[in-house]
């Protein structure tokens, strides 16, 4: 049976970057997922569970080939996921019933202060 390496300090922190970046993927994936019906949940779980399954977990840092843990996989995969969908929906091409999260910006995912909207009487 073969010896398994420790990663070395650097490839550890930079692993440990790696983590971090995929728990804020997630949370802004979670916020866009939250805001969506369940038909639409639906749609990105499935995307999701394919980007997973597609997924073999094994990320080369600093030139050493790591296996990492499902979990940040699988918050990846949400992001992504989510991703994918945003982009279409930015293309008019309509996945299930997407709708981008009104308090979030589609482009970058930062949070934005609500406006009101003035309404045009007579137009459209």
């Amino acid at each position: 049976m073969a010896k398994k390496k420790l990663p070395k300090p650097e490839t550890e922190k930079a692993l440990e970057r790696f983590r971090a970046l995929a728990e804020k993927r997630y949370e802004i994936a979670m916020a866009a997922y939250n805001s969506q019906d369940k038909g639409t949940q639906q749609a990105l779980d499935r995307i999701r569970d394919r980007l997973v399954i597609g997924s073999t977990g094994l990320v080369t840092v600093k030139g050493q080939v790591i296996q990492v843990d499902i979990g940040i996989i699988e918050h990846n995969a949400m992001y992504v996921a989510i991703e994918i969908v945003k982009d279409l929906a930015l293309l008019d091409i309509r996945v299930a019933n997407y709708k981008f999260p009104e308090v979030l910006c589609a482009e970058c995912g930062a949070t934005l202060a609500k406006t009101k909207r003035s309404k045009r009487k007579g137009k459209r």
